[in-house]
């Protein structure tokens, strides 16, 4: 079997200057969790429910005028996310901040980047405390047979 027969033949798309509220109400029309973005014939993204949630809650938080501690605080994990070693494959997660709380949001990759995330945070003087909010995606069985029997040695 191969993606060809398998694959959505004509999947819904949106342009890159799609609103956001259109997103939403194209993936919930066609029932899909994500939705290829074409400029010019050509693919440039992808867009996600976890994308959308995370713009929300950024949209939220943006509405909400930012003290200056706060954004020193922003600003500074996103300078010290750049340092470590690790930072290089690790996922860029969202950073709230509010009255010095720092909210981390998104999927990383592995639950020692998601623990090393958090400790970051909490190092950054300043901060009164973390709320992680990521997600460590399953990446379990694609075929989902949880009740298949184990294939037998050969």
């Amino acid at each position: 079997m191969k993606a060809a027969d398998i694959m959505t033949r004509l999947p819904a798309t949106a342009g890159p200057e799609t609103p956001l509220m259109e997103l939403v109400q194209l993936m919930a029309e066609r029932d899909v969790g994500a939705l290829p973005i074409v400029a010019d014939g050509k693919l440039v993204g992808l867009v996600t429910h976890d994308h959308i949630i995370r713009a929300l809650a950024c949209r939220d938080a943006a509405a909400v005028p930012l003290s200056e501690a706060d954004r020193r605080l922003r600003d500074a994990f996103a300078a010290a996310l750049a340092r470590p070693p690790w930072a290089d494959r690790a996922s860029n997660p969202t950073c709230i901040v509010d009255d010095g709380e720092v909210h981390l949001w998104g999927p990383v990759d592995s639950e020692d980047d998601q623990r090393a995330l958090v400790a970051l945070a909490r190092s950054l003087p300043g901060v009164r405390g973390v709320t992680d909010h990521m997600t460590v995606p399953d990446h379990g069985d694609p075929f989902d047979r949880p009740n298949w029997p184990a294939p037998e040695p050969p």
